[in-house]
């Protein structure tokens, strides 16, 4: 699998030391010649450690760790954190067709490997898409939905209420 662009990325950037850290262990697996989670791994992290200063380079790079994930079946719960990380770059473009998109079957995903924190973070991810869609009434049945996985994923109502106001700072319509 060809890893569009990701080898010049790394050489881009004054990197800090989470950037200089993710660089340096994209650049091992790409050397290594890894086409597995490895690479996939190494690429979401590396994007990750750019996505506030470099948000549309990030999100190329999110897209081949997402290319590299999908070929594997046993991966696709990784697959599901970087649709995650999609979503979020999304929603703060107010985007939320394209948010919808990646949600859908990371939501499903992360149901069966019954890991509720992802899933109410993936489920307010899809509430704020809803609202920027003008589905109002949508996204507050799926922001009720949501309240059984984070009452188990998060446990504390200020936890919950915590990431619900860092997600909907995402929305650039609120």
């Amino acid at each position: 699998m060809e890893n569009r662009n990701s080898q010049s990325v790394v050489t881009r950037h004054q990197p800090s030391r989470k950037k200089r850290s993710a660089a340096a262990a994209l650049k091992l697996a790409q050397e290594a010649g890894w086409n597995d989670h490895r690479l996939g791994i190494s690429l979401n992290n590396f994007a990750r450690a750019l996505q506030v200063q470099s948000p549309y380079e990030a999100q190329n790079i999110f897209e081949q760790a997402r290319d590299v994930f999908k070929t594997m079946p046993e991966a696709e719960l990784h697959n599901s954190f970087v649709a995650l990380q999609l979503a979020h770059h999304y929603v703060s473009l107010g985007q939320g067709e394209e948010a919808l998109e990646v949600l859908s079957p990371a939501i499903r995903v992360a149901g069966v490997y019954e890991n509720a924190a992802l899933v109410s973070v993936l489920m307010f991810l899809k509430a704020e898409a809803l609202e920027l869609m003008g589905k109002w009434n949508e996204a507050s049945k799926v922001r009720l939905d949501t309240f059984e996985y984070a009452r188990y994923g998060f446990g504390s109502s200020a936890e919950i209420r915590r990431y619900m106001r860092q997600i909907s700072r995402l929305n650039p319509i609120k």
